[in-house]
This record gives structure tokens, sequence and C-alpha cells, in this order.
């Protein structure tokens, strides 16, 4: 069975590779593939230079049109030579016949089947080296000794063996005595493997073989015939040597456990006659055998085990090893498994847990007080009542566990100044009570889309039929209105495959009730139906929102006001189906007639059928729909003199004469904003000719919706504010989970109050300790992974807030991602953090875009960069950038920015120090920067080209800032790091701070001064949200600055004097 199952696998493999390599699909190929797999296996393997073909069929099967075997024969096939040059079947017939055979070969030379069939068993863990473990030696014969590893076979390896004693006088054991063939010898542990479980069964087997055998031979029975039954009044052999009635108190006879003398089998009469005759011939008197038998026993008794000799373990050893049932296979292969995990759970936590080093304090007075200031100062946790862990050690095991083993506690740190604070008090008490309400007013699944309520036609009573009627006639009506479909002839016979099916979407915007109700109608088709899906580009760029932030930047500085407008039916407006063939839409049938006369009357009438037409253009539905109104876009006001952007397709701009600046514009889907001079006028004109828009809205005149954000400009235009305050009203909490404690006890802290504990110990099951110590450590038993269910509520509630952080709440970028990391991995703790960010979300902070006291052409760029490292789940490191605009003033003092880009990201390359983060983080701040200056330099400069684009990018200065000192004197100086991979950015860096008239410039800054702050941490310094709110910054060190710096500096050494007095035991 087993051989049968290798050949299988052979085949499988082999057909593995033949439809990964030559991409078979389809049940013909994969027909072929099988048969092709198996006669080349057959043909191709041999034993004894027999192949299974000629074994089973007596010869060796020919293969169809191979060239050598004609040219060899002569028997030339000339009509299946032409037939290989045009006919594809067969072709493909001969290219798998030779991936089979290629496949065959590949897998013959297979370098990791090779070495598993080599491989030995790994070497034994120290767990796996105690008495009784079954082992194999490596012991080679004297014939083999000193050869060549490659010349000594696997029969070098002697066994099974018994480990009977392991020296245990040095940590690491250096020699174990094994039991092997009646032997005892002494083996290094380098020489020793212990058994496959293979050969722990095959020897079990083996050994039970010979018992039998002996069995028979000392029963003076023989069984060879397997089915014949042995006679029932044949008593069984008797085992060991005879003993009388009154041997039953020998230490070396076996004890009467089993009921007497009653419950032995009958004797044979011939051997209790030798045995009688032997006794007889004793000169040692019985009562005095007896007597000296006895006394051992009893001294055996009261003698430690462990100070027997080594003839006397063993023996005792193998009394019980043939008393007690041995464990089986599967059994010694768990209790393996159990030690090796219980061994790496013990190292974790002695690791968690390692004392701090310190001397013991001699005396009391002074010394003990300063003893007891010392263990406060370190961070040593007093318990005051006692922990019941009778359950599981015996009395002082607990205390020897703590003290030698495991170590002092030091999760906690020494006491905080601010520690028992009214205000820090409050504040704790209002975020647990507004964590309760989370517990209330959370959601516990997905709600995606706006509200609306969407009917059935056929649910609906006769009046609201009547009423949706109007609304039915306006969703035909847009069609109709923009040419996007015809009329088809009565008796034209169309194809199925290209009629798509459609239907109403029938929406009430307004109430319930019908007399408010305000009811719409929109005609779609079935897209996912188009027999030409995938055949047409379907790609439609939209405008960034760098795109958005410059366009609204550009009008400050220029005092325009921006106007929002959206087109109307934008689908039905773009250019029209560029189909080779034509489609056709079946229309919706139970519907009012009057509806499907509307429908034949609109086009044109006549002979025309009317539950079929004609699509002219996209409409909606169709994949193809917004590519097609892109494109019609572009197109239009590139006509009417307006350029699009190529580093930022979606936006775009119109130049006067002299090169100055006179419009804007840019494009999200149907939405569109734009602003320009007093003569930009004709252009909007220009365009609202072509196509056809909704109701315009200008930011002057109050907080306009635009994708999402609220926007509001100054009447003179020379300011503007952007919040995002009513979307995020709508993001909900997340209900979290109850906590749930079993045992509870409360202990006495360093910090100075009492705070329950509460430890769950699994319902009372039986845990070892160093388990339970386990999991505390590592928190795994705090709470359980994420359900399915968490993950897509958390990730759903995290878009919205990435949506939030991208459109101008920069704030939120660092906490959004923080809770995307944390439910990647499943951890519970994501359902707080998404709280907790939701409420930060939930604070009105408004974005201001300030006028500048420059000209556009003096505008400073500013690349900010920031890192945390290590900071995130699982050791992760953050990056913080963000790109300005700044007035020239803030290198003199507090002047104007204004943030047109910020993201906070998590490090994907590997970094292994503070400052290999904050330099990973520099050279993507600066490619930022001057991605965002390139785009600048394109909307402002009509003489701007792509391939010199650098040139005219350097007009506008650039500067890198980063309040890490050691990266910025790294690249300051001209001496690399001997760090190679930070050698290596900053190199790079450096090139482009030093290339010629780039104007690229570096800067540091003080971390209280850093508005990166704000994208790698959570208590952060908040000039973030300082800089967001009043548009203004300082790259130079202000006074103010200097002062929370000379105040932190204050804090920071009045602690550590408190901490240096107590330590030595001052008051």
């Amino acid at each position: 069975m087993g051989l049968a199952e290798r050949h299988g696998a052979i085949v499988k493999l082999m057909m593995m590779r033949m439809v990964t390599a030559m991409s078979l699909v389809g049940m013909v190929p994969m027909r072929q593939a099988c048969l092709a797999a198996f006669a080349a296996k057959n043909r191709t393997i041999n034993k004894g230079g027999v192949s299974p073909m000629q074994a089973v069929t007596g010869r060796s099967t020919t293969i169809p049109g191979s060239l050598m075997q004609q040219i060899s024969t002569g028997q030339m096939r000339y009509q299946y030579n032409q037939a290989m040059e045009t006919n594809e079947a067969l072709q493909r017939a001969d290219r798998i016949r030779h991936g089979a055979i290629e496949a065959f070969h590949w897998l013959d030379a297979h370098t990791a089947l090779r070495k598993a069939l080599t491989s030995r068993s790994r070497p034994p863990t120290l767990e796996g080296i105690r008495e009784g473990a079954v082992v194999y030696v490596y012991d080679p014969p004297v014939s083999r000794r000193g050869q060549a590893r490659r010349l000594q076979d696997h029969s070098s390896w002697s066994g099974p063996g018994v480990i009977v004693c392991v020296e245990r006088d040095t940590p690491v054991p250096q020699r174990v005595w094994v039991r092997l063939r009646g032997r005892v010898k002494a083996f290094p542990l380098e020489k020793i493997r212990l058994a496959t479980l293979d050969e722990v069964a095959s020897a079990q087997f083996v050994n039970e073989a010979l018992k039998e055998v002996e069995t028979e031979l000392q029963g003076g029975q023989m069984l060879v015939d397997a089915g014949d039954e042995p006679p029932k009044d044949a008593a069984p052999p008797r085992q060991g040597k005879p003993t009388g009635a009154g041997d039953s108190s020998s230490s070396s006879d076996t004890s009467d456990t089993d009921g007497g003398e009653a419950a032995r089998p009958s004797a044979d009469p011939q051997a209790e006659e030798q045995e009688r005759r032997a006794k007889l011939l004793d000169d040692v008197p019985m009562a005095m055998r007896n007597w000296a038998d006895r006394r051992k026993s009893e001294q055996a008794a009261l003698d430690d085990p462990h100070a027997w000799d080594f003839a006397k373990k063993q023996k005792v050893f193998e009394k019980l090893a043939q008393s007690l049932e041995p464990p089986s296979v599967l059994e010694e292969a768990q209790i393996r498994d159990h030690l090796t995990s219980i061994y790496s759970k013990f190292k974790e936590v002695k690791k968690a847990l390692k004392p701090k080093p310190g001397g013991r304090t001699r005396g009391g007075g002074k010394a003990g007080t300063r003893a007891e200031a010392g263990r406060h100062a370190s961070g040593v946790m007093l318990v005051e009542d006692d922990v019941d862990v009778g359950r599981w050690l015996r009395p002082g095991e607990y205390e020897a566990l703590l003290s030698d083993t495991l170590g002092h506690w030091t999760l906690w740190s020494a006491p905080s100044k601010s520690a028992g604070v009214a205000g820090l008090q409050e504040v704790s008490v209002r975020m647990q009570h507004e964590e309760e309400g989370a517990l209330e007013e959370g959601v516990t699944e997905v709600k995606t889309g706006k509200a609306r309520i969407e009917y059935r036609w056929k649910d609906l009573d006769d009046s609201w039929k009547a009423a949706f009627v109007p609304a039915l006639k306006k969703a035909v009506g847009v069609y109709l209105e923009h040419n996007g479909i015809r009329g088809v002839p009565t008796g034209k016979v169309l194809d199925p495959k290209r009629v798509l099916s459609s239907r109403f979407v029938l929406t009430n915007k307004g109430e319930e009730e019908l007399s408010a109700a305000e009811l719409k109608a929109r005609w779609i088709f079935g897209g996912h139906k188009d027999p030409d899906a995938g055949l047409y580009a379907t790609s439609a760029p939209t405008a960034s929102t760098l795109a958005h932030n410059l366009l609204n930047f550009v009008a400050v500085q220029l005092g325009w006001t921006v106007h929002y407008e959206d087109v109307s039916s934008a689908f039905l407006q773009g250019k029209d189906l560029p189909r080779a063939e034509k489609v056709f839409v079946r229309v919706p049938h139970g519907y009012p007639q009057e509806v499907l006369d509307y429908l034949v009357e609109g086009l044109g009438g006549g002979d025309l059928r009317d539950d079929v037409v004609e699509l002219t253009k996209a409409g909606f539905g169709l994949p193809e729909s917004p590519r097609l109104w892109y494109l019609e876009y572009k197109d239009t006001i590139e006509d009417i003199g307006l350029g699009e952007l190529t580093l930022v397709p979606g936006l775009f701009r119109a130049f006067h004469a002299d090169g100055s600046l006179r419009a804007m514009a840019s494009i999200h889907v149907d939405d569109t904003r734009y602003a320009g001079d007093s003569t930009s006028a004709v252009l909007w004109d220009l365009l609202h000719q072509r196509l056809k828009f909704g109701k315009m809205r200008k930011a002057t005149d109050g907080w306009q919706k635009f994708c999402g954000r609220w926007e509001r400009q100054d009447g003179d235009g020379h300011g503007m504010q952007i919040s995002m305050q009513e979307y995020i009203k709508t993001i909900p909490m997340v209900k979290g989970r109850p906590p749930v404690f079993d045992v509870n006890f409360t202990g006495v802290f360093n910090f100075g109050f009492r705070a329950d504990f509460y430890v769950n110990f699994w319902g009372g099951s039986d845990k070892g300790v160093i388990e339970y110590l386990h999991e505390k450590v590592t928190g795994a038993d705090e709470e359980s992974e994420l359900t399915a269910e968490e993950r897509r509520l958390i990730g759903s509630i995290v878009g919205q807030l990435n949506w939030a952080a991208r459109q101008g709440r920069y704030d939120l970028a660092f906490a959004a991602s923080l809770v995307q990391q944390l439910a990647g991995q499943g951890k519970a703790e994501a359902l707080r953090w998404v709280n907790s960010t939701v409420r930060r979300a939930r604070e009105d902070v408004v974005q201001v875009i300030r006028k500048f006291d420059c000209d556009l052409s003096e505008l400073l760029v500013i690349s900010v960069s920031d890192a945390a490292y290590g900071a995130m789940p699982n050791g992760g490191s953050q990056g913080g950038t963000m790109v300005m605009l700044a007035d020239p003033r803030v290198l003199v003092g507090e002047g104007p920015v204004c943030i047109v880009e910020a993201a906070s990201t998590k490090i994907q390359r590997v970094v292994r120090c503070s400052m290999s983060a904050e330099v990973s983080s520099l050279a993507t701040a600066f490619e930022h920067g001057d991605y965002v200056r390139a785009v600048l330099a394109e909307l402002l400069d009509a003489n701007f080209k792509i391939d010199r684009w650098k040139l005219s990018a350097s007009k506008w200065r650039h500067l890198l800032v980063t309040d890490a000192k050691t990266g910025y004197d790294a690249i300051s100086s001209e001496v690399l790091p001997s760090d190679r991979k930070i050698a290596i950015d900053v190199g790079v860096l450096r090139q482009g701070l030093l290339e010629p008239d780039a104007t690229n410039f570096i800067r540091w800054v003080p971390g209280s001064e850093m508005p990166g702050d704000g994208l790698t941490k959570w208590s952060h310094n908040q000039v973030l949200t300082r800089v967001m709110q009043e548009g203004s910054w300082s790259l130079v060190d202000t006074e103010v600055a200097q002062a929370l710096r000379r105040a932190a500096a204050a804090k920071r050494s009045a602690w550590r004097s408190k901490a240096k007095a107590l330590k030595a035991g001052l008051p």
C-alpha cells in the first residue's frame, strides 16, 4: 500500500510540473497529461534493467512520431511528419509527451527529494535525554572505524537502546549510559540520537516477537503453525526462577500481590521436583536465608533511592519497567512535545521577569530602610495577601520559584510625581465613563453607503405607483435628451448575448409619507453581462487631494473665488460608445404603459419595438462609462484653453500671453471646482455652453460641501477654512467587549494605593504555574483575537478615518495607522484604540489657509520628517512625512504656512536603530517634497517641460526638516556612517541636497517644535494641531520654545534628584 501511494505521488508531482510549465487547462489536455505521465514513468524507470512496461507486457512501447526511432529503423512516417507541421492537436500531444519526460527527469534529479531520502533525525534536545528514553548510538564496527563518513553507512548506528543513567554533574551532560543488547556502555552526547517513531514501533514489534518465542521455548512448546489453537488444559509457562512458599519475602523475588497462592497458575510437576532436589542440596538453612533477605529488603526500603549504586538503580528500573505498562509511541511523542513547549515557555517567562542586579543587604536599621527604598525605586511589586497556589505547588515551592528561578517582578516603575493629582483623576473617571458609554452606543456591524429608502415596484400600491410615473419618465427622458439610446425596428432579429438587462432604481430622498416624499428614479444597465467587457479601457483619472489643496492655496494667494459645480448626467454627456458591434438593452417590463409610450414617442415613433433599445452612449452601468466622460471633459476644457498637468491628471490650468496664471480647474468624477481672474469668466461660459452643469456654488457664500469635506472662503478671497466635522459625525464607535473576570485578589503597589487584580484561572483547570505565568507575561490570556466580523467593522471605520485624515484631519493619520496595524494582527486592543481615535476625531479642528505676504515665486517648499523606532505593534517603526508651503518669514521667525500633504505609515523596510528609521523617513520626505515642488512648477510655470522639471522646480527653495540631531549631523558631515544601510540613504540624500542649482537645504528643529511629532505618536507635542488651526510656524528657535525646554529640563532634574534620594534612603 505504501509503495502504491509513493508511485501515485510521483505521477502527481509530474503532472503538477506539467500543468505549471505548459499552462494546461481543460479536460482534454489534463487527460493527455495524465496518460503521458504514466507512459513516461512506466517506460523510463527500471529495476534490474527491466521497466514496468516490459515487466507487464513483455516489450517496450514505441513513441509515436519519434524522429530517432525513424532514423534508426529506416521506416519514415511521411504523412505523420507532414501533419505535425499543420495539425495543432498533434503538436500539442507531442509537446505534452516531451513535457512528461522532462518532468520525470526533473523529479529524478530534484535536490530536495534527494535530501529527504538521505536525511536523518535531528540531534536530540536536552529535554529528550532522560532515563528510559529509547535512543540509537553511533558505534561503528571495528572494520569501519577511521574511514570517511561517506563510507560509513547507516549500519554504524546501533539500537535501539534505553538510557539508564545521565551524568548530571555539569549543566550539559557529558556522558550518557545506555543499555544496548544486554550491556551498559557510556556514550558522549554527540553520539546519541533519539529513535524515530518508526524505529520505536519496529523495535517494539521485534521485542514482542522475541518475548513470544522466549516464552514458547521456556514452556517447552513451540507453536509453529499460528492457526492451531493450544490445548486448553495446557498450563501457561512460568516466568522467572521458581520459588517456594516461604520465599515470598525475598527482595529478589516478585511479591505476592495478586491474591496469594490461589491466584497463581498451577506449576509443572517435573519443574517442582527439580526445584525440591536443588533445595535439599543447599547447605544454607532456609530460615537463615529468608531472614537475610528480609533484612535486605527492609534496609533497602529505608534508604534514599538517590544514594543507591548504579547496579541497584538499574535493577529497580528494570523491575518497574516490567511491572508498569510502558508508554505507547504516540504517548511518548506527546510527552516530548509537551516538554519542549513547557521549556520554551519557561525561558520566555525567565527572560521577561529576569531579576535586576543588586546585592543583599545585611542587618537592619538604615540599611534595611535603604534596601526597602531601593526595591520601591526599582519597581518591585509587594503583595500583602497570600496567593493560594496550593492547587499547583507544595508549600514553599511558590516562593522558591519566584526568588530563585523567575526573579523579582519588574513590571512597574517608580512612582510618578503626578500621582494623586485631582485633575488627572477627573480625566481618568471621564475616560472610564466614555468607555462604558461606548459599550452602549457602539455599533456591532458594518454599515456603509448613504441612508436612503429604495422601493420595489411590485410592492407599491396604486397611489405610490402613480406618484412614481413622472420620475420614471424623467429617468427615460435623460437618455432621450442626450441621444443615449436609439430605437430598434420591429421584426429585427438580435443576438441574445448582445442584449443587456436593465432595471429602474426607485428611491425616496424625502420623508416616508407620500405627501412629503421626494421620489427619484434612475435607469441602470446590467454591465456585468456585457459581452465586450474588458476589451476597452476603463481608467478615468480624478484629481488627487494634493491637486485640490494646491488649487485652494493658489486661489487664496491670488484672491480668486472658488466655484463648485456638479455635472448633470455626466456619463450621458460622455463620448459615444466605441463599439465595433452594437449593444442593446432590454426595457424593464411591468411598468405603466404611458412610460413605454413616452419612450417610443421620444425615439421618433413609428414601427419600433418597445421592449429593446440600442445604446449609443455608455449610460449608467457599463464599465467604460467613467472613462468616456473623462475624455469628453478633458477634450472640452482643453478646447477652451486649459491644459492638463502631466504630474497630476485631473488638474487643469490656463495662462495669459505673458505667462501669468489665468485660471485653474479640477475634476473628481462628476464634481468640478474652478477659480480664475476676472478674464476667466469667458472660459467658464464656453464650458457651460458645451456641457450641462447643475447649480453653481461659491466658497465665499458660506460652508460648501465638496468631495466629503466642507470649505469656506473669506469674503475678500484671502483666506479659507476646511472642516471634516460633518463627515466625522457619521463615523460610529465600536461596541467593545465587556470585561469578564473569574478570581480576584487585592495587592499593594509601590506607588501607594490599593488596587484589585483580576486573574482568570480558566475555570479551575490543572494548568501549570509556568504556563499561567507565561500567559500573564505575554498577554496571551487577556483577550482573544478579533473575530471576522470585528475585523470587518474596524476596517470600515478605519477606512472612514483614513479618508478624513487625507482630506485635512492630518492629526488622525497616526491613530488610523495604529488601529489598522493592530487589527491586521488580530489584537483585541484595536477595539479600544478605534474608539479613542473616534473621540479624538470628534474634537473640532478646522484647518486654515492664510494669505502670504510674498509672491508665489518666493514660496518655500518644506518637507518635514519624523520617525518612531520600534514603537508600533510587534516592534514595527512608524514614519511621518509632511509637505508645507511657507512664507520666507519662517526662516527668521513666526510665519504663515499651509499643509498640502501629510501621511503616517509603517516603515516597511527593516531598520535596526533609531537613526536608521529617521534617515529612512527623511529619504521618503525628500521625495515627497520634490514631487510637490515639481507639481507647483507645472501649475505656475507656463514654460514647464517634463524632461527639464528640475530646472523649473529649482525656482522654489526646498527645505528638508528633521528633529533627529544624529541624522542631521550624518547628512551634513562628509563622513558616511559605518552602518551600510544608513550609509546608502545618507549618500542618496547628500547627493540630492548638494546637486548643483537644485536649491535643496536641510534644517534641524528641536523636538518640541516638530509638527511631524503628531504623525508618529499618540501623545504628541500638539504642534501639528496648532499649525493646522493657526496656519503659522517657525524654523528658528523662538523664546517660547526655549522656555518650554528649560521647564522640561527642570522637571527632569527634579525627578532625578528625587529618585537618587529614594535610593539613598533620604527623606
